[in-house]
């Protein structure tokens, strides 16, 4: 199901040198590794780790350069033998993608406490 999950990183060098550790205690071994990112797995047919550098070239954060791939095959449909039917493909996977609204907020150097907590309040976040 899960083809390939991704973390982005600010400092490749570490994240490549922390991971490859982590991940060679389980078994994987670098699959690709580029000026933007490294990927490890133990075998083609598995889901791949890996890290990288945000695509767009900004700061990595929760939501910039993480991913997650869901692995998905389509089956074809063959008819019987002289009955003139049609092949078909067979969708076998749907994925349906929702995220609810929550407001982010960028607060400029020199904002002070109040400010911070009046902007969190005001849109009744809770802890």
């Amino acid at each position: 199901m899960i083809g390939y999950t991704c973390v982005g990183t600010n400092d490749l060098e570490k994240a490549v040198a922390f991971y490859g550790e982590l991940l060679g205690l389980l078994g994987a071994k670098p699959f690709f590794k580029n000026d933007r990112g490294v990927g490890w797995g133990v075998s083609p047919d598995k889901p791949m780790f890996s890290v990288m550098k945000p695509f767009d070239g900004q700061v990595a954060t929760i939501g910039n350069g993480s991913m997650v791939a869901i692995a998905a095959t389509n089956e074809v449909s063959q008819p019987s033998p002289l009955t003139q039917g049609q092949t078909a493909e067979v969708q076998n996977a749907q994925v349906n993608v929702a995220e609810p609204n929550k407001p982010m907020f960028l607060f400029q150097p020199g904002v002070e406490l109040r400010q911070i907590v009046d902007a969190v309040n005001q849109i009744g976040a809770t802890p």
